[in-house]
């Protein structure tokens, strides 16, 4: 998100969001896991910081989920088509090959 945030995050053309996937989190702690990942995401960013509680099932389907620790991203066209999905590992292996993507997806 770090990334994203510095390559794009001042184009108007572009709406980050964060969606971590709670649903399989035990009830009684989801409140905190939330606030704790919350203290993560910038002030000015935390209303795009949205917390999947349902339908984790579904989610997983559509971004192909296969490692735990990737970040899965999707990105959407102005009539919300997916127009491009990826998923990295922590080490961000493949961002360059998304911001190419959005940057051509921006012209």
């Amino acid at each position: 998100m770090r990334h994203l945030r510095d390559d794009f995050g001042k184009n108007a053309s572009v709406m980050l969001y964060q969606l971590p996937v709670l649903e399989e989190a035990p009830r009684m702690i989801r409140g905190m896991i939330t606030s704790s990942m919350k203290k993560g995401v910038p002030e000015a960013e935390r209303a795009n910081f949205i917390p999947v509680m349902h339908n984790e099932a579904e989610l997983k389907h559509l971004v192909n989920y296969k490692e735990a620790d990737d970040a899965y991203l999707v990105v959407l066209n102005r009539t919300a088509k997916i127009v491009y999905q990826t998923h990295s590992g922590p080490d961000a292996s493949g961002y360059p090959e998304l911001r190419a993507k959005l940057q051509s997806l921006l012209k």
